[in-house]
């Protein structure tokens, strides 16, 4: 992993409170977490470590610069911590994202968590809400 990857992994910003990202102008109906977990990718060489740049029970955004084509079926191992070993599912590339200069928009890809096993959809639900518990109203 480069210096630039692991300078990814440190917190969002210890001064933002963590919470959801829910926008009105968003199509998402789930809880979604801006979090830097490392996730591995497996690759045709074996698994390739990358980041998330946020996180939800149905997909994430992987920041990375290995290239799969729209549709590829993802093997992927979660690293969470305080969660003895890897979280490991399938995921489908949705959107990738290639060429932005800009910080806040690094290469990777959306990825769409498919036939996700139940057990392993509450272990992460109860991961997104102890990252970004609901806000007080």
């Amino acid at each position: 992993m480069s210096a630039d990857e692991r300078a990814l992994l440190q917190p969002m910003g210890a001064a933002r409170p963590r919470r959801p990202l829910l926008r009105s102008n968003e199509r998402r109906d789930r809880l979604r977490c801006e979090v830097r977990i490392e996730i591995d990718v497996e690759g045709a060489d074996g698994p390739v470590a990358c980041v998330t740049r946020n996180l939800s029970d149905g997909g994430m955004f992987v920041v990375t610069d290995l290239e799969r084509p729209l549709g590829t079926q993802l093997a992927l191992a979660l690293h969470l911590n305080g969660v003895k070993g890897p979280i490991r599912c399938t995921g489908e590339v949705r959107w990738i994202r290639r060429g932005s200069q800009a910080e806040d928009a690094p290469n990777g890809m959306g990825v769409r968590l498919v036939g996700l096993d139940p057990e392993v959809k509450r272990r992460l639900q109860t991961v997104l809400w102890e990252l970004a518990p609901p806000e007080e109203e």
